[in-house]
């Protein structure tokens, strides 16, 4: 049977009234882990942690729960680290950077409920930041384009009268076509 341990954080009461509570990720994992045939060694956890905040300049997580976990798996008998989806693991690309290489160093993937094709070892277009920062990169420039292209208009084809009825001109924009 393949050994793994779960993760399961909440960091606001929000969560806990919102279908997110630490039973139920709990309760999800367990399950999980019978449906698979997984044997659940242990689970982490974090009570009223944020999964973004770390301190980069020490590159270090201020989370005892996943701090203990990534601890455990250097015992090397964890193949996964289950959770009910990896934004319970990390919320910025730094936390998210710092566990992947962990994970990486004693060869343990994550099983991730809500995405169950995702692993650390392959790219993954959804969390490939490369490619995350081309289309950030082509939406700032799009919006260069769109900025470049703005003019005002007193009264537009499908809001007639908009400068009557408002005391103000209508923003348009035209994006020109090659």
């Amino acid at each position: 049977m393949v050994g793994v341990v779960g993760y399961i954080r909440v960091s606001t009461q929000g969560q806990v009234k919102e279908g997110y509570s630490l039973g139920e990720q709990l309760d999800e994992i367990e399950k999980f882990c019978t449906a698979n045939g997984y044997n659940l060694i242990d689970t982490f956890s974090d009570e009223g942690k944020s999964g973004a905040k770390t301190d980069e300049d020490e590159t270090k997580i201020d989370r005892d729960g996943l701090l203990n976990m990534l601890d455990r798996i250097k015992e090397g008998d964890i193949k996964y680290i289950v959770v009910l989806s990896t934004n319970r693991l990390w919320r910025s690309d730094m936390v998210k950077m710092i566990i992947h290489k962990e994970l990486k160093k004693y060869k343990v993937d994550i099983k991730s409920i809500d995405v169950p094709t995702y692993s650390i070892y392959t790219s993954n277009p959804t969390n490939d930041s490369v490619i995350c920062e081309s289309v950030i990169l082509f939406l700032s420039l799009f919006n260069c384009v769109v900025s470049s292209n703005v003019g005002f208009s007193d009264a537009g084809s499908s809001n007639a009268g908009w400068a009557e009825k408002t005391g103000r001109s209508r923003i348009t924009y035209s994006v020109p076509c090659r």
